[in-house]
């Protein structure tokens, strides 16, 4: 199997290869991981973000969602540190999501991830309370940057 592979499916610490487990060399005991949930009505786009975050010594996804509702039953459950939050969603925009969240989860910093750049779209996600608003366009150096400033963790 490739390295690659391998590497861009290692979401914890503990990893599965040809059915045997084994430690991800990419994370050690000595990191604090950053618990992220991923919340995008893209499927590609879980993926694509999935995938890429995986590779990071000090992320751990831990959950992902379609849709506001669903963000917030599961981060209930698997209390993320940062939730990566589209910003136009079906059933609940990520706005609406937002407020909620704070609401159940005040720990939990918010990052909107949108193709929207506009002032008024930046102005709504401020004034709900969101840690970080990023474009989809912006580098992935810059996503990652917000999650670790979000989480308080800087590498």
């Amino acid at each position: 199997m490739d390295k690659r592979y391998v590497e861009a499916v290692c979401h914890t610490r503990d990893c599965i290869l040809a059915n045997q487990t084994f430690t991800c060399p990419q994370s050690s005991p000595e990191i604090e991981m950053i618990r992220l949930l991923l919340v995008d009505d893209e499927p590609t786009v879980l993926k694509g973000l999935r995938m890429r975050l995986a590779a990071e010594p000090d992320v751990s996804v831990v959950g992902e969602a379609t849709n506001g509702e669903t963000a917030l039953t599961l981060t209930q459950t698997l209390l993320p540190d940062v939730v990566v939050m589209d910003f136009e969603m079906p059933r609940m925009d990520g706005i609406a999501t937002t407020e909620a969240l704070h609401t159940i989860c005040p720990n939990a910093a918010v990052i909107i991830l949108t193709i929207r750049d506009d002032a008024a779209a930046q102005a709504r996600a401020e004034d709900a309370g969101v840690s970080a608003f990023i474009t989809k366009r912006a580098s992935m150096d810059e996503l990652l940057a917000a999650i670790r400033q979000s989480a308080g963790k800087v590498m």
